[in-house]
């Protein structure tokens, strides 16, 4: 009668202690016998399976099992009453029952005690958070009740019989008071329990806890004085921890059965003496108040990070001295010692924590290796980085490691699980061999994450359940419309989701969904729009002279509308699932209602692809878990349950459903959570995450925790469980152990600094066995593309390694540039070639994308285009590539407060339009009001008071433009009163039927005996004798020097002048002076009109314009923004020679322009991305294309 322990600082020889006992078991040779044994987790579990195949060659019929789960199945072995009648509340699979027993007791009583907790949740009808904070609260208490259950039993005793052990404490008597209404004799759980039985419930079992399942046991074992002379075994292996309770339950059960405890131990007190009962009387004599106190002679790290093993002992040495009859037996398993000949750094630290009982060894001290490594990092990113280049450089220098030898063990997986993943399912390009998008170079498993974060499905429920509970945001919206669950169960495609956003960006839609009237920005106004636009004419702009709507809706239509299928079923599939989660939205109903409503729905809208086969697991969990809300509905009749709830409640049960990537253990290299209890042991070990503040934790502070009012043995801290974790992790690495974290943040500029358990293994190794007694970091570079990759690597560390042959070669390119002496030609040649090579296959393929279809056609605008900014023009006519401002039209949720871009631009712009080609300024300010309400019908200008406060803004804006007296009013009546002849638009190529637009025919452009038709159009040209005068209408305030608003008329001035002598174009513009106004928007000093003249030789047009042809044509990705180089020209008066204007100043105003830009919140354009190159004959193509327009102003009214 009596527990077996089996210690030892190695888990290997604890395995094969465990095997050896298990063969000798005579019951194993019955095959149908399954041998009950206890693991603390899955990750072990999978360990020790592999182990036993290792040693017996074949694994089958062991009944692995956690801890209470075993306890359970053995009470019920010896009892009649079995346990899987039983729902045990305590069990961490149950929690929900719990909770909602919790619930009850909270939202239907207003007992005195709860007035602090009901203080803290509000008024259920006014506070908004309610139902979230109710949830959090219970479930809180839920796993607290768990814990007291296994921790202060004699606590929860007296709470059943309503007593106290504190009664000033307002936590603990709200406690009590819910404890005792749920497990009092006459408490909930009795009457639920009698309740179920009467019913004959679908249930069919009743609810306990574990001590109270074990008291019937043992009751009915004494009444009945049962004889148990065939002990079967419980083996427990490779807990650290085991609570009080659970000892006490193990003592008990140990009459019975032989129990064999298996446990990791590195104490002084254990190793000092042979005697077994003196290593337990010297845990009983340590020293103890409220912690334990190690032994004097006890190694300063294990006294610093053992905290939990001593308490363990003590809890298990005080069990010895209050059962006199209990007897327990211990047995230190010795290390065979592994004779070394080169001891590394991490070899004689583990055997100086082991007390000098793992190694054979000469020597004691020893200088820095690479061993042990300690790695800061810039940044989260780097520090995955560098721990994935790290693995390749140890796979490729030792040939006897296997990618299952090396582990990354992460403290917070769920801050690193995304980095993770984006880097090690990444394709890095390590040679100039590889393909684009070739398999994963590093095959990894991923465990310890949850359905919450990875399983789609259930993120689509939750946010269908979220779309009922808030206001149909198009953000959230296109968040489930994206979902592949959805997809799949409303036969879409992804391309489909994607023309519905560009709908609803066009549409304007924001939030909310009422069909019986007109809310601008709603989900109803658009589909009334869609519908109306298969029946109506729609138009792209307002016009005075149509009628554009019908009952206050504008008809939308496009060319993907025009398919009526496609429409049709977004139609549909958006107003039946709009009426279903409005049905939800306000219901308050049972578990029964919700289980049954959230199986239809997800019947209706959701069904799970057929490669994402992990998410039908997910699926059958849910549904079983609304099943369990009907727990609730048995307690009581009321209708409590609302979508918050339900929401809750799902969230819940997904963080418990168990998700991962790849076979622990056996796929690849492990990835995994720095979880207690698992000192497995990898020949390489990464610990990441070890910055300050991140690890070991803090101490729990939480008033719920009635455990932190009076501290127990036993009573172990989240940041002691983390240490003493670490020294298992520590002392089971074979090889290597890197330690990382993040040593500062780049954007504040801030210095971090590595965690307390760093800086006390530095001192310990600095201390007691370094000869030169100084432990020194390394730090990983900012960059990939750092230079410091090519340096000497110091002896201690090996993790200045980068495998992306991108980032080497632009390393490479970048120290050629800057250090071209320390290459030879050979190597320069090659270096270049390779870049040339990659960024021909992997970058932006501009060389291969050129089109070779000859160019017999340029239209003004394009030419404009590509004179303002070359690489920009190129690459969005040729590749599709622009550069988008706008923020992620799918993320939108807000509507406008005010007018945006471009509605604010067409708004003034049209009425300007408007007020030049009638010179009426009532009929524009009538026209502007007209435009302004059709806009408002589009949603696409604010409502109400911001609509007021927008439009008056706009209406005082367009007064001070058109106002009699103003600049632009004063030439327009000039140009009356001087009897010009006005002309609303002048076409080339083009032809309208208006009496006020002039058509004529393209331009044939002679290019070296190639006719190229030249098309284009100019608004707003009045003409009279030999003078032609032009309007450019800008929102833009003036800036001095030259403006890029003189071009398309100047451009279309050009086109002219090259016209066929004969021609009416030609004509038209021949002998006449070219003037162009711009209209400015007014500032302080009146600046807003100014006129420059023109009048250009017909030779030097040709010129002018055969250089900007050829230019064009020969699609050079030179980067010449007209914005940057003005800047230049302008801050120097206008003069363009080449010491004003060269590379290396262009050059120099870029990168000053993007460190200005550092600190801007916006996210990087795809142009920040790209490679910018100015020619080397920037100057000459400078000046050919701008000079002209610089020598050939007259400005007029100009200082």
């Amino acid at each position: 009668m009596g527990i077996e322990f089996y210690f030892a600082n190695k888990i290997e020889n604890l395995a094969t202690q465990f095997l050896q006992n298990l063969n000798a078991d005579k019951r194993t040779k019955n095959p149908f016998y399954s041998p009950m044994v206890v693991v603390p987790n899955m990750n072990l579990l999978k360990w020790l399976q592999m182990e036993i195949a290792k040693n017996n060659s074949i694994y089958m019929n062991i009944g692995f099992d956690f801890l209470e789960n075993v306890i359970t199945k053995a009470l019920s072995k010896l009892s009649s009453t079995k346990y899987d009648n039983y729902i045990f509340l305590g069990h961490k699979i149950n929690h929900i029952e719990l909770q909602l027993l919790i619930i009850y007791v909270i939202h239907n009583n207003n007992f005195i005690e709860l007035a602090k907790i009901k203080e803290y949740l509000g008024d259920e009808n006014q506070s908004k958070d309610y139902t979230k904070k109710l949830w959090q609260i219970s479930f809180k208490i839920a796993s607290y009740f768990r814990e007291y259950e296994y921790q202060r039993e004699n606590m929860l005793k007296l709470w059943a019989n309503d007593k106290l052990i504190n009664p000033d404490s307002k936590m603990e008597n709200a406690q009590k008071k819910i404890y005792f209404e749920i497990f009092s004799d006459n408490g909930l759980l009795n009457k639920l329990n009698d309740k179920l039985e009467k019913e004959n419930s679908f249930f069919n079992r009743k609810f306990t806890t574990l001590p109270n399942y074990s008291d019937i046991v043992f009751e009915e074992i004494e009444k009945e004085q049962k004889d148990f002379t065939e002990k079967e075994f419980i083996y427990i292996f490779g807990f650290s921890q085991i609570s009080l309770v659970h000892y006490k339950l193990l003592v008990k059960l140990s009459k019975y059965y032989q129990i064999k405890i298996y446990q990791l131990n590195f104490l002084y007190d254990f190793w000092a003496t042979e005697d077994d009962s003196k290593k337990w009387q010297n845990i009983s004599n340590l020293k103890e108040k409220d912690i334990v106190y190690p032994n004097d002679n006890e190694n300063p790290l294990i006294k610093l990070w053992a905290k939990p093993s001593y308490e363990n002992l003590k809890l298990i040495s005080k069990l010895i001295d209050k059962n006199d009859n209990f007897e327990i037996k211990s047995f230190w398993i010795k290390n065979e010692k592994q004779k070394l000949q080169n001891s590394s750094l991490l070899n004689i630290l583990q055997s100086n924590i082991s007390h000098n009982n793992l190694f054979d060894m000469q020597v004691q001290k020893a200088i820095q290796d690479k061993s042990i490594q300690i790695v800061g990092c810039p940044s989260i990113h780097r520090e995955i980085e560098t721990v994935y280049n790290s693995i390749i450089y140890n796979m490729e220098t030792n040939k006897d490691i296997k990618l299952t030898d090396i582990a990354v063990l992460v403290p917070n997986m769920e801050k690193y699980k995304t980095v993770i993943k984006s880097i090690f399912l990444k394709n890095p390009i390590d040679s100039d061999k590889f393909e684009i998008n070739s398999k994963i170079l590093i095959p990894f498993n991923l465990s310890d994450s949850t359905a919450s974060f990875d399983s789609s499905f259930g993120k689509a429920l939750i946010k269908m359940l979220e779309l009922a509970k808030g206001f149909f945001t198009r953000k959230d919206a296109f968040e489930l419309f994206l979902n592949p669950c959805f997809i799949t169960a409303n036969n879409l495609v992804r391309e489909d989701i994607l023309v519905w956003l560009e709908w609803i960006s066009k549409l304007n839609v924001f939030y909310g969904f009422d069909e019986n009237k007109i809310d601008f920005y709603s989900w109803g106004l658009a589909l009334k729009r869609l519908k109306f636009g298969r029946i109506m004419d729609s138009v792209d702009d307002f016009s005075c002279e149509k009628d554009l709507f019908y009952q206050n809706i504008v008809p939308f239509s496009d060319i993907e509308s025009e398919d009526i299928e496609k429409l049709d079923k977004f139609v549909n599939i958006i107003e039946s699932l709009f009426i279903k989660l409005k049905f939800l939205k306000d219901k308050k109903e049972n578990g029964e209602f919700w289980a049954y409503e959230i199986k239809n729905l997800i019947n209706d809208f959701l069904l799970i692809p057929d490669d994402l086969k992990a998410e039908n697991y997910v699926l059958h969990q849910i549904l079983l878990d609304l099943e369990r809300l009907k727990t609730y509905d048995f307690i009581s009749n009321q209708k409590i349950f609302n979508v918050s709830y339900i929401i809750e409640f799902i969230k819940a049960n997904l963080s418990e459903i168990p998700s991962g990537i790849g076979s622990y253990l056996c796929g690849g290299v492990t990835i995994s959570s720095l979880a207690p209890l698992r000192p497995i042991p990898f020949k390489i070990v990464y610990i990441v995450g070890l910055t300050e503040g991140d690890f070991p934790g803090f101490k729990e502070t939480s008033t719920l925790d009635l455990r932190t009012e009076k501290r127990e043995i036993g009573d172990i801290e989240r940041s002691d469980a983390n240490k003493y974790l670490f020294l298992e992790t520590l002392m089971s690495v074979r090889e290597k152990l890197y330690l990382t974290y993040i040593c500062k943040d780049i954007q504040k500029d801030q210095e971090f600094l590595p965690c307390s358990i760093i800086l006390q293994l530095k001192d310990y190794i600095n201390s007691n066995i370094l000869i030169n007694g100084q432990f020194e970091e390394s730090e990983a570079p900012l960059k990939g593309n750092s230079k410091f990759y090519f340096k000497k690597q110091v002896e201690f560390s090996d993790i200045f390694v980068n495998y992306s042959f991108c980032e080497r070669l632009l390393t490479l390119i970048d120290i050629k540039e800057k250090y071209k002496h320390i290459f030879n030609d050979e190597q320069i040649k090659l270096i270049e070639e390779r870049y040339n090579n990659l960024k021909n296959k992997e970058i932006i393929q501009i060389e291969d994308k050129k089109e070779d279809n000859e160019i017999n056609k340029i239209k003004l605008n394009e030419l404009l285009e590509f004179l303002l900014d070359p690489l920009q023009f190129l690459l969005k006519k040729y590749h599709n590539i622009e550069d988008e401002e706008n923020e992620d039209e799918k993320i939108k949720e807000d509507e406008p407060f005010y007018s945006k871009f471009p509605y604010d631009y067409k708004l003034i712009t049209k009425t300007l339009d408007h007020y030049v080609c009638t010179n009426d300024q009532k009929e524009s300010y009538s026209f502007f009001n007209k435009y302004y309400e059709f806009s408002k019908l589009e949603s696409k200008t604010p409502v109400n008071e911001f609509g007021e406060i927008d439009k008056n803004y706009f209406k005082d804006f367009i007064i001070d433009r058109i106002d009699k007296g103003s600049n632009l009013s004063n030439f327009l009546n000039k140009m009356i009163i001087n009897n010009y002849f006005f002309y609303e638009k002048i076409n080339l190529g083009y032809k309208e039927k208006n009496d006020e637009v002039l058509n004529f025919k393209e331009i044939d452009f002679d290019y070296d005996g190639k006719i190229i038709k030249l098309l284009g159009s100019l608004s707003y040209i009045w003409k009279k004798d030999n003078q032609i005068e032009t309007l450019v209408i800008t929102n833009s305030k003036y800036k001095e020097g030259l403006t890029k608003y003189i071009f398309k008329p100047f451009l279309f001035y050009i086109f002219l002048l090259n016209e066929d002598e004969n021609s009416n174009s030609f004509h038209f513009v021949k002998d006449c002076d070219f003037i162009i106004n711009i209209s400015y928007k007014s500032d302080d000093n009146n600046n807003d009109f100014k006129t420059f003249k023109y009048k250009i030789d017909i030779n030097e047009a040709k010129q002018y314009l055969f250089m900007l042809i050829r230019d064009f044509i020969k699609k050079e990705y030179d980067y010449l923004p007209f914005d940057i180089i003005s800047d230049i020209i302008n801050k120097n008066k206008q003069i363009i020679t080449e010491d004003v204007i060269n590379r290396e100043i262009i050059e120099q105003k870029i990168l000053d322009d993007e460190n200005n830009d550092f600190n801007k919140e916006e996210g990087l354009s795809i142009f920040d991305i790209i490679k910018k190159t100015v020619p080397d004959d920037c100057f000459t193509k400078i000046y050919n294309r701008f000079n002209i327009t610089r020598i050939s102003i007259t400005p007029i009214g100009t200082d």
